[in-house]
C-alpha cells in the first residue's frame, strides 16, 4: 500500500473479502432464515458506504482512533434507525453489516487474519440465528 493511489491492491483485496462476508451473511444467512429482501438494499449499501468512507479517511489519516470509529458507526446507526421502524434482529444485523465494513477497511491484519475474522463473525450468526442452537420463532 503506497498512500498514493486510492484504488490498489490492498483496497480491491479488501473489497472483495467485504463483498464475500456480506454475500455469506445476507443471502446465505439471513435470507434462508426469514425469506425476507426488503432490506438487501440497506444491508448491502450502508456496509458499502461504511467500508468506502472508512478505508477514504483512513488513507487521508483522518481516520486516528478507535472513538472514530465507533462516532462513523453512531453517525450512520442514527441515519437509519431514525426513518423507519425495524426488528430487532433487522437492526442487529444493519449494525453487523456496518461494523463488518469498518472492520475491513480499516484493522492493520492480514488478508488471511480479515478473511478468519469475518468467518468467524459469519459462523456465530448462523450458529446463534440460523437454526442451529435453537429453533428462531419468526
Amino acid at each position: 500500500m503506497d498512500g498514493h493511489t486510492l484504488v490498489s491492491d490492498f483496497f480491491v483485496f479488501r473489497l472483495l473479502i467485504n463483498t464475500a462476508f456480506m454475500v455469506l451473511v445476507v443471502r446465505v444467512i439471513y435470507f434462508r432464515t426469514y425469506h425476507k429482501s426488503d432490506l438487501f438494499f440497506t444491508f448491502f449499501l450502508l456496509n458499502f458506504i461504511v467500508f468506502l468512507l472508512s478505508y477514504m479517511l483512513e488513507q487521508a489519516k483522518a481516520f486516528n482512533s478507535l472513538s472514530s470509529a465507533f462516532g462513523l458507526l453512531a453517525a450512520f446507526s442514527l441515519l437509519r434507525f431514525r426513518t423507519e421502524t425495524l426488528t430487532t434482529k433487522d437492526m442487529t444485523y444493519l449494525f453487523i453489516m456496518m461494523a463488518v465494513g469498518l472492520i475491513n477497511s480499516v484493522m492493520k491484519a492480514t488478508y488471511f487474519e480479515i478473511s478468519g475474522i469475518n468467518l468467524g463473525i459469519a459462523a456465530v450468526v448462523y450458529a446463534v440465528d440460523g437454526n442451529q442452537l435453537m429453533r428462531n420463532q419468526k
